[in-house]
């Protein structure tokens, strides 16, 4: 935690203790997977800080991310963290959204309260060098459109398998090779995104813990296939001291580029076993747990998306 802490700008010590705050409750809060379980963290953490730091203040409508820090961070490879209002990060996503929309597709995204948390924690993550994560938790909480309009907001390439009938291991390889080219020959920063409908076999996710826990995958590339690729990163390796072979040095850049980005629904019959097989998920990735959103926020997509055909109704209509 206190490493993580040397990416925060720290202008002074109130700010010094709400990043205290605010990083203890992304490395540990946000794996927590009920609302009881982190309603009863911040109630601990809260309590803690009154008693030794005197900090009776709530960290609350803050957020930290990289898109308005200045910089590098005192860690090599980390952008600088900034602190945003909520007022501003919200005119900040919609005009993302807006610029996203323009260029790819309508979202249709509410920035509702954990729409938003979600889009802060995820570019926390995806702006670090190689930061993987898991979105666990309940399905259609507007995961894939957060982490779209992360990806293009810190010029990264969004990749995601295209799933047909005719999809097997040999289709997989083909977009996991993809995937680490675009990563470690190109050098473009990628975000390789996969939820539970693309992971038709358990083999799919061997692969990617192997992935996330080392950066390559033994056995991936035949010999013939892996010197053309390895051939293309000669000159560059030519102008640096930190690999000493061909395949050091691309291992190397994918783990630097490639950003491995994993969606699973908690309630698939097979999520229990898939992480307990796959130990990189866990200790590897950063967790977001999404236990899907409030009432309030709730009520508050319904009265959006209901806006054109309540006003028809009678005024008494709730």
């Amino acid at each position: 935690m206190i490493f993580s802490m040397l990416r925060y700008e720290i202008p002074d010590p109130q700010q010094l203790i709400e990043i205290m705050i605010y990083e203890s409750q992304r490395i540990f809060k946000d794996r927590l997977v009920d609302k009881e379980s982190k309603k009863r963290f911040d109630q601990i953490l809260y309590t803690l800080l009154k008693n030794h730091l005197k900090f009776g203040e709530r960290l609350v409508d803050t957020y930290y991310i990289s898109k308005v820090a200045a910089g590098d961070s005192l860690i090599k490879g980390l952008p600088n963290l900034g602190r945003i209002t909520k007022t501003d990060f919200v005119q900040l996503v919609d005009q993302q959204m807006r610029a996203y929309e323009r260029e790819f597709k309508e979202l249709d995204i509410h920035l509702i309260d954990e729409v938003l948390d979600l889009f802060a924690y995820v570019e926390r993550t995806l702006s670090q060098q190689g930061g993987c994560l898991l979105l666990a938790g309940r399905a259609g909480v507007g995961r894939k459109q957060a982490t779209q309009l992360i990806s293009h907001m810190l010029n990264a390439e969004f990749f995601s398998p295209n799933i047909n009938r005719d999809y097997a291991m040999k289709e997989f390889k083909r977009d996991i090779k993809k995937a680490l080219e675009m990563a470690g020959v190109q050098g473009n920063k990628t975000v390789f995104y996969v939820e539970d409908h693309q992971i038709l076999r358990d083999e799919f996710l061997t692969y990617i813990n192997s992935l996330i826990s080392s950066g390559e995958i033994p056995g991936l590339y035949t010999p013939e296939e892996l010197e053309p690729v390895l051939n293309q990163l000669k000159d560059e390796m030519a102008s640096q001291y930190e690999a000493r072979t061909l395949f050091e040095f691309f291992v190397l850049r994918v783990k630097k580029n490639l950003s491995v980005v994993l969606s699973l629904d908690n309630q698939h019959p097979k999520f229990q076993q898939h992480c307990s097989q796959n130990p990189a998920l866990f200790t590897r990735c950063t967790i977001l747990w999404s236990d899907g959103w409030s009432k309030e926020s709730m009520t508050v997509v319904a009265k959006t998306e209901l806006k054109e055909v309540t006003q028809h109704l009678d005024k008494t209509h709730d």
